[in-house]
């Protein structure tokens, strides 16, 4: 049997370069930069508590956002009010005790000073004696009045005409018996010392001091 020669193969193999592609650098992307504003400061608040719910609101508010109820202190228009109440009363009740209990003149000076006028001077010369402390001498003719809690006030009218009966002579006149110890009936004749104050008409008005009876 013949042989089979095998040859080797003596050619070298080249090993193929690889063929390296080329790439160009990509640019590295910048990030976009956020830009921060500012935080502005926020300025201090002062706080205040609701007088009603107790909550917190903005210092200076005059109704509380949360209840809605005011919170105006309504504490010294009050007193204001209370304060001028007590004095109106206290000028009232003093013009009430000089009126009817205080005399700041004894009784025997202010009969003295007391000018004596008739029904005639009473009426032409109103403005001449008004207000003035006068004496006064007449009939009694007719008497009303109220029993208060300060006396017997009666209003009282005399007839000063004591000579004539053609006419009467009206005077009226205001007084106050404290301690129930005078009364007057029709036809006594009285003489009354007191303040001019008014005059109705042709009708003189008198605030009586003090009433004694005879002229």
């Amino acid at each position: 049997m013949d042989k089979k020669v095998v040859r080797k193969n003596t050619k070298k193999t080249v090993p193929k370069k690889k063929q390296i592609k080329k790439t160009t650098p990509t640019k590295p992307i910048k990030k976009a930069q956020t830009i921060k504003k500012p935080v502005p400061n926020k300025p201090n608040i002062e706080m205040d508590n609701c007088r009603y719910c107790k909550k917190d609101f903005e210092k200076g508010l005059t109704i509380c956002p949360h209840c809605r109820k005011s919170q105006v202190d309504k504490t010294g228009g009050v007193v204001i009010l209370i304060l001028m109440v007590i004095l109106m009363l206290s000028i009232i009740g003093t013009h009430f005790v000089n009126l009817y209990y205080d005399k700041p003149v004894s009784e025997a000076d202010y009969k003295y000073n007391s000018i004596l006028v008739s029904y005639e001077e009473l009426v032409r010369n109103a403005k001449e004696y008004k207000n003035k402390d006068v004496k006064v001498i007449g009939e009694v003719i007719k008497v009303e009045g109220v029993d208060s809690s300060y006396g017997n006030v009666m209003t009282i009218t005399i007839d000063g005409n004591l000579f004539s009966g053609d006419y009467e002579q009206q005077i009226t006149f205001k007084y106050v018996d404290k301690e129930y110890e005078t009364g007057f009936i029709e036809g006594d004749i009285i003489t009354v010392y007191g303040n001019y104050k008014s005059i109705n008409g042709n009708v003189p008005f008198i605030e009586a001091e003090y009433v004694v009876f005879g002229s």
